[in-house]
């Protein structure tokens, strides 16, 4: 499976295309390099072989080997989706947390999703600032203003459902490795986004991309 990471590369070029140059003054960054961002978040390692019955036991689940798992936790405020990579072994390929629903049209189950423990090693996580972001993790792979179309990329949504006007925030940025502007490294295919409103972060999605 292409990690969106990558897909995010040939978006992004489609993207410049369609924004004018005052739009584009100071609002995209590409930085070419290794992987700098965060190894886990919460329970989930990056880059480890983590199997979605270990991830869901965390949410007292058992795996039904299924495309997609919901969580939500209304005390909190936080929800929280995961995917299996779809090569039949069950292991995690991505997790999306985030202060606001991201399932639609998906069974969600009711959980604890404690902000204080689903956070990076450095402390990040939601309602972190953007100077904290970076000051942790230097610049990025990218950052750019989030669209309306950025919503189905955020939001788990296999029924296709109309997400024009759901809002996933204003700003985006992204490490991953990547050895030029649209290839990523084939040895780390590892990939973090942060997702901000406002200066604050509303959304974080790890990925292993394979």
């Amino acid at each position: 499976m292409k990690t969106r990471i990558f897909l995010f590369v040939v978006l992004l070029s489609l993207e410049l295309q369609a924004i004018s140059l005052g739009q584009m003054k100071n609002s995209v960054q590409i930085q070419v390099g290794p992987y700098r961002g965060p190894k886990s978040l919460g329970p989930y390692v990056l880059y480890q072989d983590v199997l979605m019955k270990s991830l869901l036991a965390q949410f007292s689940l058992q795996s039904t080997r299924k495309n997609i798992y919901c969580f939500e936790d209304k005390e909190h405020g936080t929800y929280l989706y995961t995917r299996p990579i779809d090569d039949g072994s069950d292991r995690v390929s991505e997790i999306l947390l985030s202060s606001f629903p991201n399932c639609r049209g998906i069974a969600i189950h009711q959980s604890t999703i404690d902000p204080a423990k689903w956070k990076t090693p450095e402390g990040i996580g939601i309602g972190s600032t953007v100077k904290e972001v970076l000051e942790k993790y230097g610049k990025p792979s990218f950052q750019m203003p989030i669209n309306t179309s950025w919503a189905r990329d955020v939001i788990a949504n296999p029924r296709e459902l109309d997400l024009s006007r759901v809002y996933v925030g204003d700003l985006r940025i992204v490490y991953s490795c990547s050895v030029s502007e649209n290839e990523g490294c084939a040895n780390d295919s590892r990939g973090t986004e942060f997702g901000f409103s406002k200066g604050k972060i509303i959304w974080i999605q790890v990925s292993n991309g394979e």
